[in-house]
């Protein structure tokens, strides 16, 4: 004799909302979002607007990616910057799709690179020159936005002393253009002292599951840091120091924990006369 199993009314809502809490929770771990951020600047004479991708490594948004290059073709932006891991070190699959997207954004836009921890070789390097990117591993390009005269600086990771590598390197920013500045690793205040007027790189901290206005659950042996008052000065974001404005993204790929409420991240930045 069979035994027919009768699913109650709670047990049919509990079931519902467990649908949506997971649907949400895909909504903003996975979800490919374009973060827009509009800045000012009396070096522009007509709307620049940037794309920055950062920490790809070798993740696929739709097949072949068409999700994220439909996204930044959308953005119409007159340059496309790269700010490092394109892949991660090791994965042959995860650098054969970084590669063909980098192509693919090549049609789109001029596009800028410089490295990060996992992709920093000189086979990569010369890969992607190959491929139609402009690599600005420690060095700079200039280039005509409109009638706005644009520099790009790339600071590779391999730096001692941001502060000291920064002005070696490069020397005094240039007073004739709008100046921006693009690395891997985030040395915000240095960026800002150089005198950059606009700072790309990747967020600081990856911490362990974080949550609004809590911030991670777990970071550096502690629970709850931000509860005792053990908050970074920099972290995701926006922020302008002196007359510097720096951006630091969440990148496009991170584990899974890491991505709860910050879901992969196109960043569109479109800067405006004064």
């Amino acid at each position: 004799m069979k035994r027919r199993i009768h699913i109650g009314r709670n047990a049919w809502i509990c079931l519902g909302c467990a649908v949506v809490v997971l649907g949400l929770l895909w909504h903003t771990m996975f979800r490919l979002t374009v973060t827009q951020v509009d800045l000012v600047s009396p070096k522009v004479k007509n709307p620049v607007r940037i794309v920055q991708l950062s920490d790809l490594r070798g993740a696929k948004f739709g097949r072949d990616n068409h999700v994220l290059i439909n996204q930044v073709r959308q953005c119409s932006p007159d340059c496309i910057v790269v700010t490092g891991d394109i892949y991660t070190n090791g994965d042959q699959k995860g650098r054969s799709v970084a590669y063909d997207l980098m192509r693919s954004l090549c049609e789109i836009a001029p596009v800028y690179y410089v490295s990060g921890m996992h992709d920093n070789s000189r086979v990569n390097l010369r890969r992607l020159q190959k491929a139609g990117v402009t690599v600005v591993q420690n060095r700079q390009e200039f280039f005509m936005a409109g009638d706005t005269p644009v520099r790009i600086y790339g600071l590779g990771v391999r730096h001692g002393n941001p502060k000291v590598e920064i002005h070696r390197i490069f020397g005094a920013p240039a007073t004739d253009s709008l100046n921006i500045l693009i690395s891997h690793r985030a040395s915000v205040d240095e960026f800002a002292q150089w005198g950059a007027d606009l700072a790309l790189s990747s967020s600081v901290r990856r911490e362990l599951f974080q949550l609004p206005g809590l911030g991670p659950i777990y970071s550096k042996g502690k629970w709850f840091p931000y509860l005792n008052g053990e908050r970074p000065a920099y972290h995701r974001g926006l922020y302008t120091v002196e007359d510097t404005q720096v951006f630091l993204s969440d990148g496009l790929n991170k584990p899974a924990l890491q991505r709860l409420f910050h879901p992969p991240q196109v960043v569109q930045i479109t800067v405006y006369p004064q």
